[in-house]
Protein backbone atom coordinates (compact mmCIF):
# COMPACT_ATOMS: atom_id res chain seq x y z
CA UNK A 1 0.00 0.00 0.00
CA UNK A 2 1.54 3.57 -0.86
CA UNK A 3 1.54 6.36 0.93
CA UNK A 4 -1.43 8.15 0.62
CA UNK A 5 0.19 12.01 0.61
CA UNK A 6 2.83 13.90 -1.49
CA UNK A 7 6.11 13.72 0.08
CA UNK A 8 6.65 17.08 -0.62
CA UNK A 9 3.47 18.46 0.82
CA UNK A 10 4.21 16.53 3.78
CA UNK A 11 7.89 17.57 4.54
CA UNK A 12 6.95 20.89 3.91
CA UNK A 13 3.50 21.03 6.10
CA UNK A 14 1.27 21.91 3.45
CA UNK A 15 -0.97 19.10 3.42
CA UNK A 16 -1.02 17.29 7.19
CA UNK A 17 -0.94 19.32 10.38
CA UNK A 18 2.00 19.40 12.31
CA UNK A 19 0.65 18.01 15.02
CA UNK A 20 0.02 14.75 12.97
CA UNK A 21 4.00 14.76 11.71
CA UNK A 22 6.78 13.35 13.37
CA UNK A 23 9.98 13.91 11.78
CA UNK A 24 13.37 11.33 13.01
CA UNK A 25 17.15 12.08 11.94
CA UNK A 26 17.77 8.37 12.40
CA UNK A 27 15.97 5.40 14.00
CA UNK A 28 15.91 5.22 17.24
CA UNK A 29 13.32 2.44 18.03
CA UNK A 30 11.76 3.48 21.50
CA UNK A 31 10.36 7.25 20.42
CA UNK A 32 8.77 5.77 16.75
CA UNK A 33 7.57 2.93 18.31
CA UNK A 34 5.81 5.40 21.03
CA UNK A 35 4.78 7.78 18.02
CA UNK A 36 3.43 4.61 16.62
CA UNK A 37 1.50 4.41 19.21
CA UNK A 38 -0.12 7.25 20.08
CA UNK A 39 -0.81 8.27 16.48
CA UNK A 40 -2.82 4.90 15.84
CA UNK A 41 -4.53 5.45 19.24
CA UNK A 42 -5.93 8.59 17.51
CA UNK A 43 -7.96 9.79 20.23
CA UNK A 44 -9.38 12.94 18.06
CA UNK A 45 -10.25 10.39 15.33
CA UNK A 46 -8.16 13.05 13.08
CA UNK A 47 -6.19 10.25 11.22
CA UNK A 48 -3.48 9.12 12.88
CA UNK A 49 -0.08 10.57 11.94
CA UNK A 50 3.31 10.14 9.57
CA UNK A 51 6.46 9.43 10.79
CA UNK A 52 9.45 10.64 8.46
CA UNK A 53 12.68 8.89 9.09
CA UNK A 54 15.45 10.78 7.66
CA UNK A 55 14.94 14.16 8.19
CA UNK A 56 16.17 16.48 11.09
CA UNK A 57 13.92 18.82 12.82
CA UNK A 58 14.26 21.83 14.81
CA UNK A 59 11.58 23.67 16.09
CA UNK A 60 8.86 21.75 14.47
CA UNK A 61 10.20 21.92 11.35
CA UNK A 62 12.11 20.27 8.71
CA UNK A 63 16.26 21.12 8.65
CA UNK A 64 17.48 21.21 5.14
CA UNK A 65 19.14 19.71 3.28
CA UNK A 66 17.95 16.55 4.41
CA UNK A 67 19.86 13.95 5.88
CA UNK A 68 18.80 11.12 4.39
CA UNK A 69 19.11 7.37 5.45
CA UNK A 70 21.82 5.42 4.19
CA UNK A 71 20.41 3.00 1.80
CA UNK A 72 22.41 -0.04 3.03
CA UNK A 73 20.86 0.38 5.79
CA UNK A 74 17.06 0.62 4.99
CA UNK A 75 16.18 -2.81 5.07
CA UNK A 76 17.97 -3.89 8.63
CA UNK A 77 15.95 -1.07 9.86
CA UNK A 78 12.38 -1.87 8.50
CA UNK A 79 12.85 -5.74 10.07
CA UNK A 80 13.71 -3.80 13.11
CA UNK A 81 10.32 -2.15 12.51
CA UNK A 82 8.87 -4.68 12.25
CA UNK A 83 10.04 -6.77 15.10
CA UNK A 84 9.44 -3.67 17.41
CA UNK A 85 5.85 -3.23 15.89
CA UNK A 86 5.17 -6.87 17.25
CA UNK A 87 5.35 -5.34 20.96
CA UNK A 88 2.24 -3.05 20.94
CA UNK A 89 -0.54 -4.77 21.86
CA UNK A 90 -2.88 -5.82 20.47
CA UNK A 91 -1.08 -6.06 17.58
CA UNK A 92 -0.55 -2.88 14.82
CA UNK A 93 1.76 -2.56 11.71
CA UNK A 94 1.92 0.89 10.24
CA UNK A 95 2.14 1.57 6.38
CA UNK A 96 6.31 1.55 5.56
CA UNK A 97 7.52 2.63 2.32
CA UNK A 98 11.22 3.24 1.52
CA UNK A 99 11.55 6.70 -0.55
CA UNK A 100 13.75 8.48 -2.54
CA UNK A 101 13.41 12.40 -2.11
CA UNK A 102 15.79 14.76 -3.37
CA UNK A 103 18.92 12.74 -4.08
CA UNK A 104 18.15 11.19 -0.20
CA UNK A 105 16.57 8.08 0.77
CA UNK A 106 13.71 8.69 3.42
CA UNK A 107 11.66 5.59 5.45
CA UNK A 108 8.21 7.49 5.79
CA UNK A 109 5.54 5.96 8.32
CA UNK A 110 1.90 6.22 7.85
CA UNK A 111 -0.22 5.20 10.98
CA UNK A 112 -3.86 5.51 10.28
CA UNK A 113 -6.04 5.12 13.62
CA UNK A 114 -6.56 1.54 14.21
CA UNK A 115 -9.63 -0.70 14.95
CA UNK A 116 -8.37 -2.09 17.83
CA UNK A 117 -7.55 0.49 20.47
CA UNK A 118 -6.25 1.54 22.54
CA UNK A 119 -2.71 0.61 21.76
CA UNK A 120 0.24 -0.24 24.32
CA UNK A 121 3.65 -0.67 23.72
CA UNK A 122 6.38 -1.42 26.70
CA UNK A 123 8.42 1.72 27.85
CA UNK A 124 11.42 0.33 26.55
CA UNK A 125 11.40 -2.01 23.73
CA UNK A 126 14.99 -2.72 23.40
CA UNK A 127 14.43 -4.30 27.48
CA UNK A 128 15.71 -7.98 27.37
CA UNK A 129 12.90 -10.33 28.38
CA UNK A 130 9.11 -10.12 28.44
CA UNK A 131 8.27 -6.57 30.16
CA UNK A 132 4.55 -6.56 31.98
CA UNK A 133 4.61 -3.12 32.01
CA UNK A 134 2.67 -1.78 29.40
CA UNK A 135 2.04 2.32 28.23
CA UNK A 136 -1.10 3.85 26.46
CA UNK A 137 0.40 6.66 24.93
CA UNK A 138 -1.44 9.49 23.41
CA UNK A 139 -0.44 12.51 20.42
CA UNK A 140 0.57 15.88 22.14
CA UNK A 141 -2.50 17.16 20.46
CA UNK A 142 -4.62 15.42 22.30
CA UNK A 143 -7.27 18.28 24.00
CA UNK A 144 -7.25 19.71 27.55
CA UNK A 145 -9.60 17.86 29.00
CA UNK A 146 -8.37 14.32 28.26
CA UNK A 147 -5.13 15.91 29.93
CA UNK A 148 -6.92 16.78 32.72
CA UNK A 149 -8.53 13.00 33.23
CA UNK A 150 -6.23 9.91 34.62
CA UNK A 151 -9.44 7.97 32.59
CA UNK A 152 -11.82 8.01 29.69
CA UNK A 153 -13.95 6.90 27.51
CA UNK A 154 -13.81 6.98 24.12
CA UNK A 155 -15.89 6.63 21.06
CA UNK A 156 -14.40 5.96 17.69
CA UNK A 157 -15.85 4.76 14.26
CA UNK A 158 -15.43 0.97 15.37
CA UNK A 159 -15.30 0.82 19.40
CA UNK A 160 -15.99 2.62 22.61
CA UNK A 161 -13.12 1.91 24.92
CA UNK A 162 -12.19 2.87 28.36
CA UNK A 163 -8.59 4.28 28.48
CA UNK A 164 -6.52 4.99 31.36
CA UNK A 165 -4.08 7.58 31.20
CA UNK A 166 -0.82 8.35 33.27
CA UNK A 167 -0.80 11.86 32.99
CA UNK A 168 2.89 11.84 32.69
CA UNK A 169 2.55 9.94 28.93
CA UNK A 170 0.47 12.92 27.64
CA UNK A 171 3.66 14.84 27.31
CA UNK A 172 4.96 14.60 23.87
CA UNK A 173 6.91 11.42 22.62
CA UNK A 174 10.50 12.03 22.99
CA UNK A 175 11.86 12.61 19.52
Amino acid sequence: MAIPVNLDDLINLRTVESTRVEFKTGFNPNPIIHTICAFANDIDNIGGGYIVIGVEEKNGSPVFPLKGVEQPEIDGILKRLVGFCHQIEPLYNPVVEPVEHQGVHLIVIWVPGGFGRPYKAPRDVLAKGPSDKRYTFVNSAAPSWLRRRRSVSCSTHRAIFRLTIAPTLLRRCPT
